[in-house]
């Protein structure tokens, strides 16, 4: 499994995080902390006015 960590782990502990990340990304269904309902609803709140970052003012160019 190839990944990027920084800073570089040396290479006990890179192969020792490449299983744990093979085995956790291994099955066809996301871990559980990707399907909550906790995690949902916060992707959802901020992606509303995502095109405004929150306590701006939109201001028109002309």
């Amino acid at each position: 499994m190839d990944f990027i960590a920084r800073p570089e782990p040396d290479p006990e502990a890179r192969e020792a995080i490449a299983l744990a990340l093979g085995r956790l990304l291994a099955g066809d269904v996301p871990p559980p902390t990707y399907r909550s309902r906790w995690r949902t609803e916060g992707i959802a709140e901020n992606l509303d006015g995502e095109d405004e970052a929150p306590g701006r003012r939109r201001t028109t160019h002309a």
